[in-house]
Formats: C-alpha cells, sequence, structure tokens
C-alpha cells in the first residue's frame, strides 16, 4: 500500500511538474508574442518615419535640381551678356561718330530724332561698359535736354543711377521698377537772394 500511495504521490508531483512547466511555457510564449507585437509596431513606426524622410529626400532633391537648373541657365545668360558687351565695345566707336553727328545736326534733324540718337548711344555705352556708366548717363541727359519727352532715355537714366526727373504714366508703365528707381531726387535748395543794399543816404 505504501508502494502504491508513493506511486501515486509521484504521479500527482509528475502531473503538477507538467502543469506548472506548461504554464511557464505559456506565460514565456505570451511575452513573446506582446514582445513581437510591441516590435512589429516599432518596426510599422519606423517604416513609415524612413518614408516620410524618403518622401522629403525626394522633395529636397527636386528643388536642388530646380535651383542648380535655374543657376546655369543664370551663368549661361552672364555669359551671353558678357559677349554682348564686348561686341558693344567693338561697334561703339563707329556708331558713336554716326550717332554724335545725328545729334549734332540740329538743321536737318528733329529734336526727337536727335534725342533717339544720343540715347542710342547710351544705351550702347551701358553694355558695353555697365549700367551706371558715366559717358552713357551723359548721353541720357544730353537726350533728355533736346527731348524731354524721350522715355526710353528717360528709363535708362534711371536704371544707370541718374535723376530720371518726372515720367508720364505712359513711359512709367514700360519699366515700373526703373520709373520707381529713377524717381526724381529731391531738387537742392535754390540758395536764398543776398538781401538787397540798403538806400544810399540822401545828400
Amino acid at each position: 500500500m505504501n508502494a502504491t500511495a508513493k506511486q501515486d504521490g509521484g504521479q500527482r508531483w509528475a502531473v503538477i511538474g507538467l502543469l506548472i512547466a506548461f504554464l511557464a511555457a505559456g506565460g514565456y510564449a505570451a511575452l513573446l508574442h506582446y514582445k513581437s507585437q510591441d516590435l512589429e509596431a516599432a518596426l510599422a513606426t519606423m517604416r513609415d518615419e524612413a518614408g516620410k524622410n524618403q518622401q522629403a529626400t525626394a522633395v529636397l532633391a527636386g528643388n536642388i535640381k530646380v535651383l542648380s537648373d535655374k543657376s546655369a541657365a543664370l551663368e549661361q545668360q552672364q555669359k551671353l551678356a558678357a559677349k554682348l558687351a564686348v561686341l558693344a565695345a567693338q561697334v561703339e566707336p563707329q556708331l558713336g561718330g554716326i550717332l554724335e553727328a545725328t545729334a549734332a545736326n540740329a538743321k536737318a534733324n528733329k529734336p526727337e530724332v536727335r534725342g533717339a540718337a544720343l540715347v542710342s548711344l547710351g544705351l550702347v555705352s551701358q553694355v558695353a561698359h555697365g549700367i551706371g556708366n558715366e559717358a552713357a548717363r551723359g548721353f541720357h541727359e544730353r537726350a533728355l535736354a533736346i527731348d524731354p519727352a524721350n522715355c526710353v532715355g528717360r528709363l535708362a537714366l534711371g536704371l544707370g543711377g541718374g535723376n530720371a526727373g518726372e515720367m508720364s504714366p505712359e513711359c512709367a508703365a514700360l519699366l515700373p521698377d526703373a520709373a520707381a528707381a529713377g524717381e526724381a531726387k529731391p531738387a537742392a535748395a535754390a540758395p536764398a537772394e543776398a538781401p538787397a543794399a540798403p538806400p544810399a543816404p540822401a545828400k
């Protein structure tokens, strides 16, 4: 009987041991399951962030390409402008003589023709030597003295930093920015007249 009791006790402990092992294995499996879910959630978040970063990187790369293209186009335009300046400088002496003669011939040419000749020479000088060239400014000022209605000369003078004076609305509409930059600067105050000399005392 003792043997039977011992056998029953051993079986009972074996069942208990198996149950504990089963529970432990189940708990461990549940823990692994939850950890697996956490890892999957973390991986999903990382994938989302990576996708967003890839999109941002793609947008940034696109913006960089656009800026690079614009920079290349601007550089090309600058090179072309430099070449035009060289060509303008080459024809300036011959063209200058013709235009100066046209501007000086007041009998044969109307004021608007003489003014246009000087403005043309001023524009050539600006292309050849820079927008603020002093000689070009002088040509435009002479042109406006001959023909105050010369709109191109007034705008070109303003672009070069000179005093373009008052512009008509039609003239200002051609180049609004240039018209704003070339608005007439405040004129210097005229010197005060000397006080009249007191009358000489009567003899």
